[in-house]
């Protein structure tokens, strides 16, 4: 998770939405070495994408099911898969990682496509 931490030092904003109740999601983080920005819990991450939009700017979201992804196309930002239990390939996904350790690699990719902009 120190990838993490060194996208927050350098100004990257570290949000992160679960579909568990928000106390159960501010319990997982809290006991993680990383710091966000804003802890969502809720049942429709769609909606909570595209509102992070509004108070950040673009996005990315990493997660680990085709109800993610589809979160994800509503709110119109790229996708990567987290695939650590060795689920099946997302289609439409902008990159898919079987471990953390692939993670920067494929963040550091996107940050490339993003400074394009």
């Amino acid at each position: 998770m120190a990838f993490i931490q060194h996208l927050a030092e350098s100004g990257v904003r570290i949000c992160i939405v679960s579909h568990a109740t928000q106390s159960q999601i501010e319990g997982d983080v809290e006991r993680l070495p990383i710091v966000a920005d804003e802890v969502i819990g809720c049942s429709d991450k769609g909606r909570a994408f595209l509102q992070l939009q509004d108070r950040w700017g673009c996005g990315l979201a990493i997660g680990d099911t085709a109800m993610d992804l589809r979160a994800a196309l509503e709110a119109g930002i790229p996708f990567v898969q987290a695939r650590l239990e060795g689920q099946s390939l997302l289609p439409q996904c902008h990159g898919a990682i079987e471990d953390w350790g692939e993670a920067e690699a494929i963040l550091q990719g996107m940050a490339s496509i993003y400074s394009a902009y």
